[in-house]
């Protein structure tokens, strides 16, 4: 779901923000996780059982931890929110090794492209799809001590809710190979403006 998608969202638990339209993005700082899940429950129709967090420095660890990914860059492009000194990364098309700070560089930019977020989309899917391609590759998922070993080199790097054991999904899931996984990006109608903000609609 495009951060910038304009939905409603529900009245926080606090009671001092929500019941109103804004960005989607705006559930996760009015209320945090619980109000973010409220909010796409709602959009999507659709109940989540389950939450997983991870932020960009937890993104890089596990990537590092891998010994890198495997990506097929689509197009040439600078980025201009780099992890380097410079603050600027150079991407050339075709397929590259990435370590953890390029796959985020990689994964991050959206203002090098004419769709913007949706981009930025394309290629979080793709990196998520390469790091399960080379735990998979390499046996992680399929070796318990392996696994074991990995998931806990990267437990910093990621947020579970209560009733959700990591390792014990890893463990049902070992199997799972990213040809298997469909992502989805939300329909729109593309972008507006709605007052002052740009908007996914």
């Amino acid at each position: 779901i495009p951060r910038d998608t304009w939905v409603h969202i529900p009245r926080s638990a606090d009671g001092r923000n929500g019941n109103t339209n804004a960005k989607i993005n705006a559930a996760f700082a009015w209320g945090g996780i619980p109000l973010t899940v409220q909010t796409v429950e709602a959009y999507t129709g659709v109940h989540i059982d389950h939450v997983v967090v991870i932020d960009f420095a937890g993104f890089k660890e596990i990537v590092d931890a891998l010994g890198g990914v495997e990506i097929n860059v689509e197009e040439s492009f600078t980025s201009t929110h780099s992890l380097n000194a410079n603050g600027r990364r150079q991407f050339t098309k075709g397929p590259q090794t990435m370590d953890g700070a390029a796959a985020l560089d990689y994964a991050r930019e959206r203002f090098a492209f004419s769709d913007g977020d949706f981009a930025r989309i394309r290629h979080q899917q793709q990196v998520i799809k390469a790091i399960l391609d080379k735990a998979s590759s390499g046996g992680l998922l399929t070796n318990p001590g392996r696994l074991n070993s990995f998931l806990r080199a990267t437990a910093d790097a990621v947020a579970v809710d209560q009733t959700l054991s990591i390792f014990q999904m890893a463990t049902e899931l070992r199997h799972l190979r990213s040809g298997n996984l469909s992502f989805y990006t939300s329909p729109s109608k593309g972008t507006d403006m709605i007052g002052d903000e740009s908007v996914v609609v």
